[in-house]
């Protein structure tokens, strides 16, 4: 039976005690509202309501709301932690200390995600984070507040930089660093961020496109494109009017750049070096023979950002037959599961993210080693695959879709053939393939198999060590040396 907690000092003490510590960060944090204007706002963890108050004292601020459960969530022997009945009497005190505000302040007695929920997107103009500081709880914060506040807004918080916490700057040095976006340390372990719209490179890398590259372009520009950001359209050597039609878009959308290649170096290359040269930290990869419904990038890049995810790619995928208009109706495939996992590119053709029309972050590119080369057709797959072993998230967003063009000489066409396509699949696997189950690996050191293992996932899944399943064909008792040195005779031919 755990004792009742009672504190080792009185609770007007305790109040006195880090209020006197605190009060420098007020002050920080009090000096950025007023150089900003800011006057509508919430925070998140009031405790004793000192800092609420501190902010409240100032006339400029019209409305503020304070969020905090004011219930137990640490362990009874923790010296500090405090009863639900003092808990009970501190939501007593900070309601009683900040009535004096009348309607300026309201106090939601509710957990930090429940509270998000009620205001309107882009309805605040500040949000000061200083409730639970462990790493998946920031996250939580950042995410579901997030979406809540106007660009210009500043998310901000307390305890970064400080040594006693240090998932607090871990956590918000991840969530921002993949937009690009800076940081500031006001001093007294204070952070703000400016919130921005995240704008997007868009990249087309184009072969031959000249019957459908209008059309993808016109998707993006016409259709989702907003101020501030970029189209990069790549001719990859085409030896038809490509480059023609390029020049044609330029002139018709200033705000589209363009890259020439003297000869056809291949989608990988294309897809690398526009990301290379893009002006922002989001990209959005899109086929020159796939089109984008209206303002559906929107929906991708918020579910980037707010799931905190480093690469995002649409639920569903749409079919159109050349010639035709997009159907709406129409429906291909759609993902399952909310994540894209090694496993799935382990298991299948076509996980999450394979089809290549994804939005993702340089950090991640960079992270991945870009989109692999030399591999033809297999650069998306190949990519999917480096992002989530390399271990970036991939998000699948559970609304939007894209329209997939079909009936045309698509790059997957020109350059599929049974065999070299297994055989290039393999040789992407081959930097992880001692995740994999010690079956699975017998099975790819097979030359029978190397030829036809991915054309086959769907019969004839490759599963990763340790990963729950029945019992395979090839689960039998193994000489670990042996399959160590066939291992080794394969890597040697693949290399």
């Amino acid at each position: 039976m755990n004792k009742p907690n009672i504190p080792s000092v009185n609770l007007v003490e305790r109040q006195q005690r880090i209020e006197t510590a605190l009060q420098p960060a007020y002050t920080e944090f009090l000096r950025l509202v007023k150089a900003r204007g800011l006057t509508t706002g919430v925070e998140v963890g009031v405790g004793f309501g000192g800092h609420c108050a501190s902010l409240l004292e100032y006339r400029g601020i019209d409305a503020l709301t304070g969020v905090d459960p004011y219930t137990q969530s640490g362990s009874h022997d923790d010296p500090d932690a405090l009863s639900q009945h003092n808990l009970d009497r501190i939501h007593d005190i900070a309601l009683d200390r900040l009535a004096k505000f009348g309607r300026r302040f309201e106090l939601l007695r509710k957990p930090s995600l429940q509270a998000a929920s009620k205001f309107d997107d882009g309805s605040l103009d500040f949000v000061y984070l200083d409730g639970d500081q462990h790493y998946g709880a920031v996250i939580d914060d950042l995410s579901a507040w997030f979406d809540k506040i106007r660009e210009g807004g500043i998310i901000a918080g307390h305890d970064y930089d400080n040594p006693e916490l240090p998932d607090v700057q871990q956590a918000v040095d991840g969530f921002f660093q993949r937009l690009g976006w800076t940081v500031h340390h006001a001093g007294e372990f204070v952070w703000w961020v400016e919130k921005k719209r995240a704008s997007v490179s868009y990249v087309i890398p184009a072969y031959n496109a000249e019957d459908t590259l209008w059309q993808a372009a016109a998707s993006i520009m016409e259709d989702n494109y907003v101020e501030g950001d970029e189209l990069i359209i790549v001719d990859d050597g085409s030896t038809d009017s490509t480059g023609i039609i390029i020049d044609e878009l330029a002139d018709a959308y200033p705000d589209i750049r363009t890259i020439y290649h003297t000869q056809n170096y291949g989608a990988a290359v294309a897809r690398n070096r526009a990301t290379a040269d893009a002006s922002h930290d989001l990209i959005m990869m899109l086929d020159a023979d796939n089109i984008l419904p209206t303002d559906s990038v929107a929906g991708l890049r918020d579910h980037l950002i707010t799931t905190n995810a480093d690469a995002a790619c649409f639920a569903q995928i749409r079919l159109f037959r050349d010639g035709d208009e997009p159907d709406e109706t129409a429906w291909v495939h759609a993902y399952p599961k909310a994540e894209a996992s090694l496993a799935q590119y382990c298991a299948m053709q076509d996980p999450p993210g394979a089809a290549g029309n994804l939005m993702f972050t340089r950090e991640a590119w960079y992270r991945a080693s870009g989109y692999p080369e030399d591999v033809a057709a297999l650069d998306s797959w190949g990519f999917g695959l480096r992002l989530v072993a390399t271990g970036s998230k991939l998000s699948v967003c559970p609304t939007g879709y894209y329209d997939h063009r079909i009936g045309h000489n698509s790059y997957w066409q020109r350059e599929h053939a049974p065999g070299r396509t297994d055989r290039l699949a393999l040789s992407l696997l081959k930097p992880y393939f001692g995740r994999l189950s010690t079956a699975s690996q017998l099975y790819l050191l097979q030359s029978k198999n190397q030829g036809q293992w991915f054309t086959n996932l769907a019969e004839r899944p490759l599963h990763l060590a340790g990963e729950k399943r029945g019992r395979g064909k090839l689960g039998l008792a193994l000489n670990i040396q042996a399959i160590r040195q066939r291992l080794a005779r394969l890597v040697s031919r693949a290399a």
